[in-house]
């Protein structure tokens, strides 16, 4: 069975190593742990919110990440428990335009049309996603919760 739970555990699979640096977690293993620890506690807590997220403005638009560490690494595991029980997964692009390649000779003639997605993921229905994914018993309670927190938040 897919370990769901928000713990310290599960965190250190998630943790890169600029974490250290960024979220000051102390020297070795045993600091980082506790910290992560402390961060799961939180998380799980029923008065848990997410803090609002950092805005950037970069030069090909805006940027959001989280703020602080209990944010990060709740939406780190969200996203996990998200890929791990609906089997998503991205494919990379150099392995799909050879597989265009090969349909288009197959077909003979054809048009090539390019296609700008900007801001295609603001345009998806949060409340219809949300809804498919708590309606799937696959994902924990715990996930499902946090999900709806999330769509709560608000941008600084």
């Amino acid at each position: 069975m897919l370990n769901q739970t928000f713990s310290s555990k599960s965190f250190m699979r998630l943790l890169h190593k600029r974490d250290v640096i960024n979220y000051a977690l102390g020297e070795g293993v045993v600091e980082y742990a506790e910290k992560l620890g402390a961060a799961a506690v939180s998380i799980t807590r029923d008065e848990f919110q997410f803090s609002p997220f950092k805005k950037y403005d970069l030069s090909h638009g805006a940027v959001i990440s989280p703020s602080c560490l209990q944010d990060d690494f709740a939406l780190r595991k969200l996203n996990d428990n998200i890929k791990r029980v609906f089997n998503v997964k991205t494919i990379d692009r150099n392995r799909i335009i050879p597989q265009v390649k090969v349909l288009l000779a197959e077909t003979g003639e054809y048009w090539l049309q390019k296609l700008d997605l900007k801001k295609f993921f603001e345009s998806i229905n949060r409340q219809e996603i949300l809804k498919i994914i708590c309606d799937d018993p696959r994902l924990s309670y715990e996930s499902k919760k946090l999900l709806e927190k999330l769509f709560l938040v608000r941008m600084s």
